[in-house]
């Protein structure tokens, strides 16, 4: 059997379960309609197409697909990528994340995510992150040189003036001291 047949064996299974898997339900004053999240992944997706599943949807400000489950009397934000891939596939093991091999967070075709640990799904998205070629200033806005002996390294990487970063501490020491004595 090949990619492509158990693909369409899965589509044909979710599509059987999804006709006997709708049920209307109230909740409060609302009434819902239970559609398995995948049910409804599938019809707004073009999933015979090759190459990414572009969600078409509602998506996170970080342009990942998302889609509402209701959980009891509660909605739930499932991510569609992750949707697919445990139904294409099966549960996305314990610990690890869904890393987009396409780069694309809006895709959903389960053949272009792999479950990887945090680490490295951070690694890959540095990796593959576009950044402009820009040399390092070799001084500060005010002039000062970065060099060995002024320059203070912050945990995050970025470079601080030690010259201005004084001037600065004893500005705001003589503002609180001039405070204080009113």
């Amino acid at each position: 059997m090949t990619a492509d047949d158990a693909v369409t064996a899965k589509l044909a299974e979710w599509e059987a379960l999804a006709e006997g898997a709708t049920a209307a339900e109230t909740v409060g004053r609302r009434t819902f309609v239970r559609t398995p999240a995948i049910s409804r992944v599938l019809a707004r997706l073009d999933p015979g197409v090759e190459g990414c599943w572009t969600w078409p949807g509602a998506r996170t400000l970080n342009g990942y697909g998302k889609i509402f489950e209701l959980d009891g009397d509660r909605k739930t934000l499932r991510y569609v990528h992750r949707v697919t891939y445990e139904a294409f596939v099966g549960p996305i093991p314990e610990g690890l994340e869904v890393d987009h091999l396409c780069r694309n967070r809006a895709c959903c075709n389960p053949e272009h995510l792999e479950p990887v640990t945090r680490s490295e799904n951070r690694r890959r998205a540095w990796r593959d992150a576009p950044r402009p070629p820009r040399p390092l200033a070799a001084e500060c806005r005010k002039g000062h040189p970065f060099d060995e002996e002024n320059t203070l390294w912050e945990r995050r990487g970025k470079r601080r003036c030690r010259a201005c970063h004084r001037a600065r501490s004893a500005k705001s020491r003589e503002h609180h001291r001039d405070e204080g004595s009113t």
